[in-house]
């Protein structure tokens, strides 16, 4: 029954229209004396409620939670919290069924193009199966189907999907912080191409070329011949779990050099134009006896745009020049400001929480200071009209989920250190690809002021007896400057991937200790704060 459209639809809308009922009468019930203690509880029990139907009708609603998950600028932490581990194991559909959707997107008896095929898959999950199989010419290969009828049950849940939020929009204050309307696109799509096999293999085909004279990475090969809308098929990888530490040990692979190369290879997808794999959990990246990795199922692959890496770096720039308007200017752009924000009222606010917590000695800062920080910006993310577009979302899932990996491999590994030749590659790259401009066109924008000197000390210094000292001042001022810019560029780059999503790194800290993720935020604040306060003692300096 379960699959059957109507009594979806009747079950998602009676569960959804229960927690509303629950939400509205809790409040009204303590208007005037308030439990925030109860008010949890209740959180907590409503997410599991969710937890236990999503795993009872499967379909939409398990790849619901696990979208809904990455979003911490809409939902509140006991959600995350019951929802970041939900995992998409299903009952296997039967061989038969599958058989025929093979047959009918290749047109042909499945034995044309196979030698053979093991009938128990490998995998299940809601949308898909996995199958083991040999091709024609004895290459070993993996076999992915879509789940039969999986498309009607798909469109029953949206429909469902849909009236929930248009409820939520209407009748609750969800609205006023969400763009429900665009919410539920972004849901659409993110689930439309999971299920459509023939865009994961065009995402796989991406990251073939971006890693086609790699050492370190490597794609299967996809027979493309045979990948359809339904069906994909692709190398066979026998390997192990990135994070099996006794394959590691036994193979006598440093630690150290693995979750650095891992690290490396990431952080080029997240900082570049280009798609980055959003869903880099162990089961998708396979360790070889040498130490190299294969990355497998790019179904959730995000995309950041050139025009995208650009607001990027302009947020970057507005936040290390303290050019707040200029930041909010690019959230806008890229998506993170809903229709009724009010922009000189968030450059208020962002500017009010970098004084409060920048303007102090940062080396008396500890976890509770951190914690207090990341529930700022939570708390800031809620009451004002901020919404994370899902291709950022899932960039900070991502990278929750990999640090998560990495700290399994080596759990004494030191994250910002290890981020700094990545990061200061990524800087240099930017300055050689916009003509030996990069930060210095940031600063060229932002810094004239700073750079240039007044009429009367340029006169001064062009006196001849003072001119040696004063090209060399200049030249030590150019070069001081320099790496001061690259410094804080490269600390506000760490801070965007690891803090500016630091409220889903914190949610997501079943992966490590909390200390940890507080640490490396931690860390990168600090740094930050020294790196500015050298740099304005040494600007002091030379000016006299």
């Amino acid at each position: 029954m379960k699959f059957m459209s109507w009594y979806r639809i009747i079950t998602i809308l009676a569960m959804s229209i229960s927690m509303f009922l629950k939400v509205v009468w809790f409040k009204k019930r303590h208007a005037k004396h308030w439990n925030e203690a109860e008010w949890r509880e209740l959180l907590r029990s409503q997410a599991a409620v969710y937890r236990k139907k999503a795993l009872e009708l499967e379909g939409l609603l398990i790849k619901l939670g696990q979208f809904l998950s990455t979003r911490a600028d809409i939902l509140p932490k006991e959600f995350i919290d019951e929802l970041s581990d939900l995992i998409d194991r299903v009952p296997p559909e039967k061989w038969e069924d599958c058989l025929e959707i093979i047959e009918s997107e290749w047109q042909e008896d499945i034995y044309t193009y196979l030698e053979s095929i093991d009938t128990d898959p490998v995998a299940a999950a809601s949308i898909g199966q996995v199958y083991k199989a040999v091709l024609i010419d004895g290459r070993q290969a993996a076999v992915k189907v879509r789940r039969p009828g999986i498309e009607k049950i798909i469109r029953a849940d949206f429909k469902a999907l849909r009236m929930v939020m248009a409820l939520a929009d209407r009748f609750t204050k969800i609205g006023d912080s969400t763009d429900m309307k665009r919410l539920y696109k972004e849901i659409e799509d993110v689930i439309g191409d999971e299920l459509n096999f023939y865009k994961e293999y065009k995402n796989a085909m991406s990251f073939s070329e971006r890693y086609k004279d790699s050492e370190q990475f490597f794609i299967p090969a996809y027979e493309k011949a045979l990948c359809t809308e339904k069906v994909l098929v692709m190398e066979w990888i026998d390997g192990v779990k990135v994070t099996d530490t006794a394959f590691i040990e036994e193979q006598g692979l440093p630690k150290n050099e693995l979750a650095l190369r891992l690290l490396t290879g990431f952080l080029e997808q997240a900082l570049k134009a280009g798609k980055f794999h959003a869903d880099p959990h162990p089961g998708n990246i396979f360790l070889n006896k040498d130490g190299t990795f294969w990355l497998i199922d790019f179904g959730m692959a995000g995309t950041i745009t050139p025009a995208q890496a650009g607001s990027l770096r302009k947020i970057v720039a507005g936040f290390v020049f303290d050019r707040y308007e200029d930041s909010i200017d690019a959230m806008g752009e890229l998506g993170f400001l809903l229709e009724h924000a009010d922009k000189d009222r968030l450059k208020e606010k962002f500017e009010e929480l970098m004084v409060r917590y920048f303007q102090e000695d940062m080396s008396q800062w500890d976890e509770r200071k951190v914690e207090a920080y990341l529930e700022d910006i939570q708390d800031l993310m809620e009451k004002e009209p901020i919404q994370m577009p899902s291709e950022f979302a899932f960039l900070g899932r991502a990278v929750s989920t990999l640090i998560g990996v990495l700290y399994i491999i080596d759990p004494d590994l030191d994250l910002i250190e290890a981020s700094k030749p990545p990061v200061m590659d990524w800087i240099i790259a930017n300055q050689e690809e916009t003509g030996g401009a990069g930060w210095q066109s940031i600063a060229k924008d932002y810094a004239r002021p700073l750079l240039s000197v007044p009429s009367d000390v340029q006169a001064y210094l062009r006196a001849p007896d003072k001119k040696r000292i004063s090209e060399e001042r200049q030249r030590q001022f150019t070069f001081e400057y320099s790496v001061h810019l690259q410094n804080r560029l490269f600390l506000f780059i760490s801070f965007w991937l690891l803090a500016a999503g630091g409220v889903i790194l914190a949610y997501l800290t079943f992966w490590l200790p909390a200390a940890a993720a507080f640490t490396a935020s931690l860390c990168s604040l600090i740094w930050i704060w020294r790196a500015g306060t050298a740099f304005r003692y040494r600007t002091r300096q030379w000016n006299r």
